[in-house]
């Protein structure tokens, strides 16, 4: 019936009925079927049927849809409500939007709670980014993977002296250390008193 009503939708498609039907059939392929349906078709009820059909799809496999149609930020709606799931794919997807957006709180957000993603790769993707928020998501994400020196550096360059410290206080990396890292500002005193509180610390 799915199949007949696509085939002739511009006399069968009702989209509350497809919506009622859809989650009923056997044949998991028609759910791919339904979703490049509506791709084409009917794009601003995307998120809808998507929605009704996350308990049934893999997740995965939408992703790439919409990614191969070059629309995976028109199901953003979706992506976000299935990242609950930590699924990479998923995550990789969700990230690549918040870049996209320069949405720099959602984005530290996502990488904070669901860390099954190319955490590496989205930090050297990000961390030449023209916005200094950006930025300080690669220096965290280098954080918290321990790439101590890579994050120590980035912060050196936009001059994150608080960033900085907060490595410090993990100790995983030496004041000595981050005291050859630190960038010189102009003030030699303001330089030289920072090293000496963290060697004392």
């Amino acid at each position: 019936m799915i199949s007949t009503v696509m085939n002739h939708s511009p006399d069968a498609w009702d989209h509350m009925l497809l919506k009622d039907i859809v989650v009923k059939v056997a044949n998991v392929e028609l759910y791919y079927k339904v979703v490049h349906f509506y791709l084409q078709e009917h794009p601003d009820l995307i998120n809808d049927v998507l929605n009704v059909l996350a308990l049934c799809v893999d997740h995965t496999r939408v992703v790439d849809i919409m990614r191969k149609a070059g629309q995976l930020p028109l199901a953003k709606p979706y992506i976000v409500a299935v990242q609950s799931n930590n699924v990479f794919a998923v995550n990789e997807a969700l990230n690549e939007i918040y870049v996209e957006d320069e949405d720099y709180d959602r984005l530290n957000e996502s990488i904070d709670v669901h860390a099954n993603f190319d955490q590496i790769g989205l930090a050297q993707k990000i961390e030449k980014h023209e916005l200094l928020e950006m930025r300080r998501v690669a220096t965290y994400i280098y954080k918290k993977v321990g790439r101590w020196k890579q994050s120590i550096a980035l912060s050196k360059k936009d001059r994150g002296m608080h960033f900085i410290y907060s490595i410090y206080l993990t100790k995983k990396v030496s004041s000595v250390s981050i005291c050859i890292f630190v960038s010189r500002p102009k003030n030699l005193l303001i330089r030289n008193t920072f090293c000496m509180i963290l060697i004392m610390y």
